[in-house]
């Protein structure tokens, strides 16, 4: 606060309170829905975990999290060709990153 007792946005201690009251609820928001659909994983209502890991890999295509969710929920589901395509992406993934790591 300034003189005046205006905020002020170089005040670094007001700065750090408005980026966690902004971010904070992006960041928590996220994760829910990952906890979702672990909910729905546990109680067996696998179409809507499949539902919900669908809408997380379409917001985060790159999310391996998303990914193995949703092929999760397929493979609960018996969709094995679904599952399969999901896990490919996974090990896809994985095996770029040893090879790029063996070439350095």
């Amino acid at each position: 606060m300034n003189k005046k007792g205006y905020f002020s946005l170089f005040d670094l201690e007001f700065m750090k309170r408005f980026l966690i009251i902004v971010c904070l609820p992006l960041f928590s928001f996220g994760q829910s829905h990952f906890i979702e659909v672990s909910h729905f994983f546990e109680s067996k209502k696998y179409a809507k975990a499949e539902q919900l890991a669908v809408q997380l890999v379409k917001e985060n295509p790159n999310n391996l999290e998303a990914i193995e969710l949703l092929g999760d929920a397929y493979g609960f589901q018996k969709n094995w060709d679904k599952a399969i395509e999901n896990y490919k992406k996974l090990v896809d993934f994985f095996d770029n990153k040893r090879y790029k790591l063996y070439l350095q």
